[in-house]
């Protein structure tokens, strides 16, 4: 049997229906006119018949899953080869080790700080591991990526590397605002309210406890959150034991390519990230970016990276990163009282922030020496 040949072997341990990085790497290749096939977690987003998706049990400790997901995505060695071996994540990098043969190229990107991550901030054994894995898996590793300037000069003094770094931030494709009232409709939010929106992985660590204070405070607002994750229960018992079945809503996840719709139909961004660990504490998360395409201002906590968005364009407020709920909410009525200035910001802001302004320093990273 033939081998397929391709440009690019786009790696991730993570859905790629829900992942907009990946999806956005994926847009820039095809842009620049590049073969290319995905190996992934199976999901309903399927990039193009040559991609390859691997299905394992969510049910399993995580260690067990990515060790699965190495065992099935090595057996597609002898059906494809690529120039470039594309890891989107550090789960992913182990897989390009073992799949890339010595002339093609490995790009890692490291698009947390994988050795100091928040939902492993409680247990250090296991990311003691990850970090001895990564330190590991590095020296195979021709260009490096970072989603943000503090976290690439950080990671190249860790990492000990003189090989290349590049910075691609966590933009999403420019796309303008558009009238849409998606989750006013699905839970019928009374248009007094304004709707205060969080999106992503519902992890501990990310302001969504603080939000939902919030909403014990104030009759003028709605809170919804779009994602899934861990913390979903813990979420739903706090509803529950605080009657705020009429203030607080949760979608779900949402698939990416209809992220932008719904967050249209928000009225302001929430990104209260907690520094609970380090690389938290480095975050430049691409729903910042997404809010603002949106028109949405945002209120996000003083880290360094996101404070320094926030600043430059004007776009929304930086609370303390203690998260002082009277500070939330006098920073939500200051918004409150100047929402044409902050969202006319914000819709500026975007067409700055967007991932086409990248297009060329990708082309730089996935050009061959």
């Amino acid at each position: 049997m033939q081998k397929q040949n391709f440009d690019i072997c786009l790696l991730s341990f993570s859905d790629l229906s829900l992942d907009g990085r990946s999806r956005n790497f994926l847009r820039s290749f095809e842009l620049l006119a590049k073969s290319v096939t995905t190996i992934s977690l199976k999901s309903n987003f399927k990039y193009n018949n040559d991609s390859m998706q691997i299905e394992i049990d969510k049910g399993r400790r995580f260690f067990r899953q990515w060790i699965r997901y190495i065992q099935i995505g090595r057996k597609f060695k002898n059906t494809f080869q690529a120039k470039v071996y594309f890891a989107s994540d550090l789960y992913s990098l182990a897989l390009a080790v073992k799949l890339a043969p010595k002339n093609a190229s490995i790009i890692y990107d490291s698009r947390e700080v994988f050795s100091a991550l928040g939902p492993m901030h409680k247990n250090a054994f296991k990311q003691k591991i990850i970090a001895l894995i990564e330190k590991r898996l590095i020296r195979e590793v021709d260009k490096f990526i970072a989603s943000g300037e503090i976290d690439r000069d950080y990671l190249i003094k860790y990492f000990a590397t003189t090989k290349p770094f590049y910075v691609i931030n966590n933009f999403p494709f420019y796309s303008e605002s558009m009238e849409a009232n998606e989750l006013r409709e699905k839970f019928q939010i009374d248009p007094s309210k304004k709707i205060l929106l969080y999106q992503g992985v519902l992890l501990e660590g990310r302001g969504i406890m603080p939000m939902l204070a919030l909403a014990k405070m104030r009759d003028d607002i709605a809170i919804c959150l779009i994602g899934e994750g861990k913390l979903r229960k813990e979420i739903e018992d706090y509803i529950k034991d605080n009657s705020l079945q009429s203030k607080v809503y949760m979608t779900g996840n949402i698939e990416y390519s209809q992220l932008h719709r719904w967050t249209c139909s928000a009225d302001i961004g929430f990104a209260l990230i907690e520094p609970i660990s380090f690389s938290y504490e480095l975050a430049l998360p691409n729903k910042l970016f997404e809010y603002l395409q949106a028109g949405l201002p945002v209120i996000a906590t003083d880290l360094s990276a996101m404070k320094d968005v926030i600043d430059n364009y004007h776009c929304g407020i930086a609370v303390n990163k203690d998260i002082s709920l009277d500070e939330v909410s006098d920073a939500l009525n200051e918004i409150m009282n100047n929402y044409e200035y902050y969202h006319t910001n914000a819709l500026n802001a975007a067409k700055q922030l967007c991932f086409d302004n990248q297009i060329d320093i990708i082309r730089e990273v996935i050009t061959l020496n």
